[in-house]
């Protein structure tokens, strides 16, 4: 159970709690800018953008246009204090508060559970979530509500019996007008048979009375034959009768039955399909997964072992947990019985490639898990892409450990503070790059492109580099799909998706406010620092991690008549 040291001078990071600021970078705006630009526009002196990252000294990026419309619109609005945007048609997308509301560290009901700097989340298979919750330097768990999978069971087998009964119904109403057709057939026969029967007996008392006038000279005779005629006649009669009665007997019948089939066809498009039940809340409480709350980089059981900014996570299929721990520069590991351990890094910044303790990241930030197992990592102030292994091999993937901006192969390309990193099923690597402003394509060989961004600290949606960002820093997506990716443009409070090809779109939150919603209750739909993001793809859903409002949200993203996912 290994302590590491801690460096005794970290590098600047952003902390209501802790005091201090960090410098602004080239490009951001300054508090005293901010504050004056605010009084201009007599509005509320906005907070300093919360950001635990190393501020990104701007260098000039290469490739980056002179004259630029969008950079002197950029340079113009960063002037007055606030990030440029673009103005766009925003639909404000539904938002659900799911859990916290104040700076404080508490367990307990979502309604009153409270977590301070929240940075980064987690969708675990079961649908629980998981917070690295860094100011209180604990991982903390949002339970779902006990009986909740048996409810969304219940709306499978609702939905699915509401579809068997249609399918019944339907069998059912061809059925009835397969009959309804065989009665009509049945009364075209009846009626054929009886008019047979009529000219039968048409034919039978004509030659009934030329027996009669043939035998008229003989009385007697012709009285016998009459009497025969008459009793023929008669005969004749009943027969007529009968056939007449057995053809409305025939044709009452198929009456009766396509009366009947009608009236089951009707009720089969009268009765309604159950429709399946609205999803209730399916979160109940927030607990402590591990953390003392003491900074540190002790392993142990979960209750006793210590972090120090925890960053990033991720979660395995097998329920073990992954913590980017940026502040004593490690990954750590959480096993599903709660023991803690370091799987790489000493405690120590550095850039070493290695096993284990050997290896050294420098704030590793985001971190995605690949199907194979392999972890990757946003080492941000090394200004790389790692790669570790299950047994805790680290090699870099991509960059050459200087900020900067070049596409190309593995240790040409140049980042500039990575933060955010999602990996999909065929193991190609996404990036916010966040000092560049842009999203960067990493391949399992470390070939980097870019996918957009014109590198510009600008808000505008396009395709490729005619899209602009202002310091994106999380970045999700599918893993079983090649769908879309969605980014948290952190500065102008906004979420874009990213489509394969690089069209920008942003989806919420609308226009960048001074403040958003000061509490969860002040549900204004709109939000301080998009820090973390997480697609919960199934459901529709993505979950948000909001560091200067101390709460977690929930943002659907697929609603009828406002936005559908795959538009």
């Amino acid at each position: 159970m290994p302590t590491y040291a801690l460096p005794d001078k970290l590098e600047p990071r952003m902390s209501t709690r802790r005091g201090g600021e960090r410098p602004a970078a080239a490009d951001e705006p300054r508090p005293a800018e901010r504050k004056a630009a605010a009084a201009e526009r007599r509005e509320p002196p906005p907070a300093t953008p919360p950001s635990r990252l190393p501020p990104p000294k701007r260098a000039r990026l290469e490739g980056e246009a002179e004259g630029n419309a969008a950079a002197a619109a950029a340079a113009a609005a960063t002037a007055v204090g606030r990030p440029p945007c673009l103005s766009l048609p925003q639909p404000l997308l539904p938002i659900i508060p799911i859990a916290g509301g104040g700076a404080d560290w508490r367990d307990g009901p979502c309604e009153t559970a409270a977590f301070r700097g929240p940075m980064a989340i987690a969708l675990c298979a079961d649908g629980a979530l998981l917070v690295a919750d860094a100011d209180n330097r604990r991982v903390r768990k949002i339970h779902r509500v006990e009986g909740a999978a048996a409810e969304v069971k219940a709306e499978v087998k609702a939905e699915v019996k509401a579809e068997v009964k249609a399918e019944v119904k339907a069998e059912e109403k061809a059925e009835v007008k397969a009959e309804e057709k065989k009665e009509v057939k049945v009364e075209e026969k009846a009626e054929e048979k009886a008019e047979e029967k009529k000219e039968e007996e048409k034919k039978a008392e004509e030659r009934a009375e030329e027996k009669e006038e043939e035998k008229k000279e003989e009385e007697k005779k012709a009285e016998e034959k009459g009497e025969e005629g008459v009793a023929a006649a008669a005969s004749g009669g009943e027969e007529e009768k009968e056939g007449e009665e057995e053809s409305k007997g025939v044709k009452g019948e198929g009456e009766a039955k396509a009366a009947k089939g009608e009236g089951e066809a009707e009720a089969a498009e009268e009765a309604p399909a159950s429709a399946p039940p609205q999803r209730k809340s399916d979160y109940s409480r927030v607990s402590t997964l591990a953390g003392s709350g003491a900074a540190g980089c002790h392993d142990g059981p979960a209750h006793t072992a210590t972090f120090f900014d925890p960053a990033g996570l991720a979660v395995s299929p097998t329920g073990v947990v992954f913590v980017s721990d940026a502040g004593s520069h490690t990954i750590r590991q959480i096993s599903p019985s709660g023991e803690v351990t370091t799987l790489a890094g000493n405690g120590k910044p550095g850039n070493a490639d290695g096993k284990g303790s050997a290896a050294q990241f420098s704030f590793p930030y985001g971190i995605a898990l690949a199907p194979d197992g392999q972890l990757y990592v946003a080492d941000s102030a090394n200004h790389k892409v790692r790669v570790v292994s299950p047994n805790g091999e680290v090699k870099t993937l991509a960059g050459n450990g200087s900020p900067g901006y070049r596409d190309g192969s593995s240790h040409n390309a140049m980042f500039s503070h990575p933060t955010g990193i999602a990996v999909d099923a065929d193991g190609t690597i996404f990036v916010t790059d966040r000092g560049n402003h842009r999203i960067r394509k990493v391949t399992s060989k470390g070939t980097v492109s870019t996918l957009a961004g014109s590198g510009q600290n600008f808000v505008q949606d396009g395709k490729g580099v005619a899209a602009s960002f202002s310091w994106p820093n999380s970045i999700t997506l599918d893993a079983n799909s090649r769908g879309p990716l969605y980014v948290s443009d952190t500065f102008t409070f906004r979420i874009r998706k990213i489509a394969r090809d690089g069209t920008t779109k942003t989806i919420a939150i609308g226009e960048a406010p001074v403040t958003g919603a000061p509490k969860r209750e002040d549900d204004d739909n709109r939000t301080n620092t998009l820090l973390s993001l997480a697609l919960d793809a199934p459901n529709n859903y993505i979950y948000v991690a909001e560091q200067s409002n101390n709460c977690i949200r929930r943002v659907s993203i697929d609603v009828p008549g406002v936005y559908q996912r795959g538009s």
